[in-house]
């Protein structure tokens, strides 16, 4: 079986349950306090696991946090690309709000200690046909993006959070683009969805490109052809992961070589399942529970082409 590496960032999120977003200048007191392992490459690394069976984790932790690496073995990642270093670990600390929204601060820490030679051998170990998963949590992502294709693996790229240093990236070199609809504004200057998706065709047009919608849904276009799914109405507590949630599960339903509509439905599943708990990689459901929802829900929010 073709495996899936994440390439990406590993954090430590501490989550403070606020009623309102705190304003610039405003002091607000959180009702809980939370601490869950996070980082956009380590949640993907588990949403990929829940759904599907070989996932590797490349990322750098500090040395006094050899817990962390227990903790992504527990969850069945392979940990063998996991670096302790003499740094601190990333960090991330977020506000969630009464109604699910969130606002994140980030600290690089580790994340931005990659070096050239490292991740050659991380991409060594990879075989035609793998593929590789992306963020923009970490450095080097255009040396991971040529490597990558030089060996004939296959790359997705998540620009999240995006900045304007992903438009200097080789985007035409990637097999799946997936973003939001603020980073799609940032890439192509549209904002309108069917628009965002027909700039970033003309663009990069051998990629696959999935645009998550929120609530709305989700699309993609592949080839000629654009899928639809819309939102399921839920009562979301925390957004946090909801996006990592979707990612992961779509590239695997991809790579098990599902149908793309079929694999956007079950995403949409997964996210929505998400963002009715709290945390990040704590709130990612297994396979077995979006089976469940998928099959009871099967009547309604399909997927559609557009």
């Amino acid at each position: 079986m073709k495996k899936i590496c994440v390439i990406g960032s590993i954090n430590v999120d501490i989550v403070f349950s606020v009623d309102a977003i705190a304003r610039p200048g405003e002091t607000v007191s959180a009702s809980a306090t939370r601490r869950y392992l996070g980082g956009k490459g380590q949640n993907q690394a588990i949403a990929l696991r829940r759904a599907y069976p070989e996932v590797a984790l490349a990322g750098n932790i500090g040395a006094s946090d050899a817990w962390i690496r227990d903790e992504l073995e527990r969850q069945g990642i392979d940990t063998a690309l996991v670096r302790s270093l003499d740094a601190e670990t990333g960090s991330a600390f977020i506000q969630v709000d009464s109604r699910g929204q969130n606002c994140i601060v980030l600290d690089r820490g580790a994340n931005h200690k990659f070096d050239k030679e490292g991740l050659d051998r991380v991409l060594a170990s990879l075989k035609p046909g793998d593929l590789v998963v992306l963020q923009n949590e970490i450095n080097l992502l255009e040396h991971i993006v040529r490597g990558a294709k030089e060996r004939g693996i296959a790359v997705a790229l998540n620009p999240s959070p995006f900045d304007r240093g992903i438009r200097d990236l080789p985007l035409r070199s990637l097999d799946f683009l997936v973003l939001n609809e603020i980073e799609g504004e940032g890439l192509t200057g549209e904002s309108e969805s069917a628009a965002i998706l027909d700039a970033l065709r003309a663009a990069y047009p051998e990629t696959t490109h999935v645009l998550t919608l929120g609530s709305e849904g989700a699309m993609c276009r592949a080839g000629a052809e654009t899928f639809k799914v819309e939102g399921r109405k839920v009562d979301a507590i925390d957004t946090t992961a909801a996006g990592d949630t979707f990612l992961g599960y779509f590239l695997a339903e991809a790579m098990l070589g599902r149908a793309m509509p079929d694999a956007l439905r079950r995403a949409n599943v997964a996210a929505a399942i998400s963002v009715t708990r709290p945390g990040a990689a704590a709130s990612i459901p297994s396979r077995e529970e979006v089976d469940a929802v998928d099959a009871a829900g099967r009547s309604g929010g399909e997927s559609r082409r557009g």
